[in-house]
């Protein structure tokens, strides 16, 4: 591999892909793969997710990094930036374009450095921002024992943390979450007559108000609840026609999966009583359901001895992320952790339409993946 780093970054964000079609990144990432000499490449997991596979000649633990190949639907601001995303309102604001660059840090190292013993598997996955990717890799045909590791890691860049900075927490790292939309069903009339239809708005409005208390109203926890109302629409755009249909959708956020239930039932409980009282009907649908990650802890233990032995700035953090991930997914295969990677305290915010993830912070995560590779003892006769 003798593109630099930074050159492969600056492609990979001019050509940013949304969940579900990363397939001119899946290529381009095969190809890379290839010229580091990868063992085995698999493709199609879990849509155009692929992996890298290299591996030693004797017997040794298998060891998964983990990046994400999609972006966000946002248009990116034109800042003069020669690598500005060329697709229309499609941009790697959340950092992604760095987190494959990274592992294909580690592939380069790879060239020269090959495991001893073991494996070392590369992911670059699907659709991570609608919290379908992990699950489809882990459920694809294509994902078998041959891949399944021993224990994965992963980072996600932090703009407000210092530059550099490692930061972890055993157990509970970023939250469970779920989008939920609710339909309200009643009929419309002559805008003259208001009283002749059946209109959702008073249903709507406390349905906007009553959900973000939701979190009040349950048994006292001393980890995250929230419910945050995210966007309303009723009726449609005439003045002579009152509203007969009202769309409700709100974001269900929780420390762990095990809260997640009894807030839903909530909302479930909620949402009943509020429309037989209006005398409307409705449906729910849930998207974008990510797991909460729970980070193991002995991979966590792996994640701190290493950020010492490299001389970074260690955080152990108190309190769960707020943001959801579906790395949480990969739980259930295998031993897991989940680290931040400090991209600044004056950096943009992450899906700020001017979010660009620092070149400089590329060598910081290849670093920590490397020491982390070292920890499983792969290089050792």
């Amino acid at each position: 591999m003798n593109t630099s780093l930074d050159t492969i970054r600056h492609y990979l964000h001019a050509n940013a892909e949304l969940s579900g079609k990363e397939k001119l990144t899946a290529t381009s990432i095969v190809g890379w793969l290839q010229e580091a000499g990868a063992n085995r490449i698999v493709t199609g997991l879990g849509g155009h997710g692929v992996a890298g596979v290299f591996s030693g000649s004797k017997t040794g633990p298998r060891v998964m990094l983990r990046a994400e190949l999609d972006a966000l639907p946002i248009t990116e601001k034109e800042d003069g930036r020669e690598w500005r995303s060329q697709n229309e309102h499609v941009a790697h604001s959340c950092g992604h374009d760095g987190h494959m660059t990274i592992l294909l840090g580690i592939a380069k190292k790879l060239v020269s450095t090959s495991p001893v013993r073991g494996e070392v598997v590369l992911l670059f996955q699907p659709a991570e921002e609608t919290g379908a990717g992990a699950r489809a890799v882990i459920e694809s045909e294509k994902f078998d024992t041959s891949l399944y590791p021993d224990v994965a890691y992963a980072l996600h860049n932090q703009p407000g943390r210092p530059f550099g900075e490692i930061s972890i927490r055993e157990g509970s790292f970023a939250c469970a979450s779920r989008g939920m939309i609710i339909r309200l069903h009643g009929y419309c009339s002559h805008a003259a007559h208001p009283e002749q239809g059946l209109s959702p708005v008073r249903a709507m409005c406390r349905l906007l108000e009553a959900l973000e208390q939701l979190p009040q109203s349950l048994p006292t926890s001393k980890d995250l609840r929230l419910v945050t109302a995210v966007h309303a629409q009723l009726g449609e755009v005439t003045f002579g026609t009152t509203p007969g249909e009202a769309i409700v959708m709100a974001t269900l956020r929780t420390a762990t999966d095990v809260l997640m239930q009894p807030l839903v039932k909530a909302a479930h409980d909620l949402i009943e009583r509020v429309t037989q009282e209006a005398g409307l009907t409705y449906d729910i649908e849930f998207r974008d359901i990510f797991a909460a990650v729970i980070n193991d802890q002995q991979a966590t233990t792996d994640v701190i001895h290493c950020a010492q032995k490299c001389g970074k700035m260690l955080t152990l953090l108190e309190a769960t992320n707020r943001w959801s991930e579906d790395f949480g997914v990969y739980s259930t295969v295998c031993r897991c952790a989940m680290f931040l990677l400090g991209a600044g305290e004056t950096a943009r915010v992450l899906h700020d339409s001017a979010y660009d993830f620092p070149d400089a912070l590329i060598e910081h995560g290849v670093e920590m993946f490397w020491a982390l590779l070292n920890e499983q003892q792969l290089f050792a006769d």
